[in-house]
C-alpha cells in the first residue's frame, strides 16, 4: 500500500506566490545590473588580453613551463547566468590557449572556447572552459593593465596542475 500525500490547494497557491515573488525580486533588471557592471569597472576590462601562464605544480613541476595564448574579453550587458554557481558573471568571453602543451584538454567542447569572469572589488575569477570537465580558474588581482595571480585546474579528486598566471594588454 502506498499513500501520497499531497498538499492543499492553499499550500500550492503560497509556493506559487512564493514562487513568482523571488523571481520578481531577483528578477533581470537591466537598469540595475548595467549600474552594476559601471560600479565593478567592468569596461575597463573588456577587448583582447594576452595569457601567460606558467605551471608550478602538479605532474610537470619539476620543470616549470611557461605558456602565451589570447583571452577576449565582453560585457555581460544582459546578466546572463553563466556555468557554475554564485552570481551572473560580469563578462562573458573566449579564449585561444593550447592546453595540450600543458599535458591536458580542459574537457569536450562544441564550438568556440568559452570564459566566463567575476569581479570583486580589485580582483577578478575568470573560468576558462567553465562547463567542461576540466576548467582552468585564473584568480588574480587587477592593477591597471594587467591581472596577475594563480590559475588551477581541477580534476573531481581536486587541484591536478597549477601554477602562475598573468593576462596583460599587448
Amino acid at each position: 500500500m502506498q499513500i501520497v500525500m499531497r498538499p492543499s490547494r492553499g499550500a500550492r497557491r503560497c509556493l506559487a506566490l512564493l514562487l513568482a515573488a523571488s523571481v520578481l525580486a531577483c528578477g533581470n533588471n537591466p537598469a540595475a545590473w548595467r549600474a552594476h557592471l559601471a560600479d565593478a569597472n567592468a569596461g575597463r576590462l573588456v577587448g583582447i588580453w594576452n595569457l601567460r601562464l606558467q605551471t608550478d605544480s602538479g605532474s610537470d613541476a619539476t620543470r616549470p613551463m611557461e605558456f602565451d595564448g589570447r583571452v577576449g574579453l565582453t560585457l555581460n550587458e544582459s546578466g546572463l547566468g553563466g556555468p557554475g554557481s554564485g552570481s551572473p558573471p560580469e563578462l562573458f568571453g573566449t579564449y585561444d590557449f593550447d592546453f595540450s602543451r600543458l599535458g591536458f584538454v580542459p574537457g569536450a567542447s562544441d564550438g568556440v572556447p568559452t570564459l566566463v569572469a567575476r569581479l570583486r572589488g580589485d580582483s577578478i575569477d575568470l573560468v576558462l572552459g567553465p562547463g567542461s570537465a576540466f576548467p582552468v580558474e585564473c584568480e588574480g588581482l587587477i592593477a591597471h593593465d594587467s591581472i596577475s595571480g594563480r590559475w588551477t585546474m581541477h580534476q573531481r579528486s581536486g587541484i591536478d596542475r597549477a601554477g602562475i598566471c598573468l593576462l596583460y594588454r599587448s
